[in-house]
């Protein structure tokens, strides 16, 4: 049982110590992992916001445009003579057609400005990463690399000089080995030689009486010596057990550093990948903002544009608001709305509806900006799409 609680007395220590070092760099990875999972998840999502932002709210600009061929065609023939007695019916059909519109491209708004919001959130992500995962975790494994080559070179120098004290212990034992066998063989032979030989000296010097009572045949205390002998060679072996245990709880911490070294030297490894994948995430992320801020805009702007059409058509001007003046309206908003080749369809509709059912000579203005919205539906056969972009 003693023999068992020293051994756990030398072990225990390297043992802790190595469970303690490995239960540092197994966090550390564990949050490297952490993060570099999140990293990918942050990416996967951005992939999706990106197309299912851009695809629906494309879709909404669908929606929206073909409202906009609706009040083309509420505008066919001469609207501006239509018979006044009919204002009312003409404010209402205006309204019917107008409102419907305005809240398509409301709708449109809102789910570009929801993709940019959804988007700058990842970025939100993508830092709070880099600056409260990565950052203190780069330091965390600089600082236990660091300590760890300290440790190492002051276990080091306990190894040397436990291995001196070894050295020495280990001569001054064999010296009280040998001091203990030189005694013992000089007690051997002082008593042989008591025996055989000085029986008379003893006779003569100290009287029969010591002879029968076995008087000392020790004159020069060799035994007492002996018994010094041998306990400064108990205290020696004692002393070097001692020393070797420390020795071997030395290096086994030693060991311990080395292997905590290792690990330590592969998680800086990991640390440089992880740190491009987060800024390469970032920079991502900047760039589809800019990209999708495109889409944002002109949402916004063909907000305000049909909101203009509503204002001057419903509540500024009312009847007064003419045809032409609806006309240019519309096609600003087709030149605008030119973002996807999925929009050229609804254009070239409108445009062709306004041309085809004038009701009369198309003014030369109104004929400029039809040709303006045919440029760019040629231009845009030959441009990629923000969809194709983001």
């Amino acid at each position: 049982m003693e023999k068992y609680q020293q051994i756990m007395e030398m072990w225990l220590p390297g043992f802790q110590q190595r469970y303690s070092l490995k239960l540092e760099a197994t966090d550390v990875q564990m949050q490297l992992t952490t993060l570099g999972r999140r990293l990918n998840e942050i990416s996967t999502g951005l992939n999706d916001a990106v197309v299912s932002s851009s695809r629906e709210t494309i879709d909404k600009l669908e929606i929206a445009m073909s409202k906009v061929y609706k009040i083309a065609v509420f505008l066919r023939g001469d609207y501006d003579a239509r018979d006044v007695d009919d204002e009312h019916k003409k404010a209402r059909g205006k309204k019917d057609v107008i409102d419907p519109t305005v809240l398509a491209f409301a709708e449109m708004q809102a789910r570009a400005e929801e993709g940019l919001r959804q988007i700058g959130n990842f970025h939100s992500q993508v830092m709070e990463i880099q600056n409260t995962g990565i950052a203190p975790l780069k330091q965390k494994i600089t600082q236990m690399i660091e300590q760890n080559i300290t440790e190492l070179e002051s276990i080091q120098n306990q190894i040397n000089t436990a291995e001196s004290s070894c050295q020495n212990m280990q001569q001054s034992l064999k010296t009280q080995t040998d001091a203990v066998q030189s005694l013992e063989k000089k007690i051997a032979e002082s008593e042989t030689a008591a025996t055989f030989s000085d029986i008379g000296f003893s006779i003569l010097t100290f009287g029969i009486g010591n002879l029968i009572n076995h008087g000392p045949l020790d004159p020069f205390n060799l035994h007492g010596e002996l018994d010094d002998a041998r306990r400064r060679y108990s205290d020696a072996v004692s002393s070097l057990k001692t020393a070797k245990g420390r020795l071997t709880e030395l290096c086994q911490s030693k060991a311990a550093l080395e292997s905590s070294r290792a690990t330590h030297s592969q998680l800086q490894v990991e640390m440089p990948s992880l740190q491009t994948e987060a800024t390469i995430t970032e920079s991502r992320c900047i760039m589809l903002q800019n990209q999708f801020s495109v889409l944002k805009d002109t949402s916004t702007k063909l907000d305000l544009k049909v909101r203009k059409v509503q204002g001057d058509a419903l509540v500024t001007r009312s009847t007064a608001y003419s045809k032409d003046e609806f006309v240019a309206g519309l096609f600003e908003i087709c030149t605008d709305a030119l973002i996807h080749s999925r929009l050229m369809d609804e254009v070239q509709m409108i445009k062709g509806e306004i041309f085809a059912e004038y009701g009369g000579p198309i003014p030369d203005e109104i004929a400029e900006a039809g040709y303006a919205v045919e440029e760019k539906l040629k231009m845009r056969n030959t441009l990629p799409s923000i969809k194709a972009r983001l």
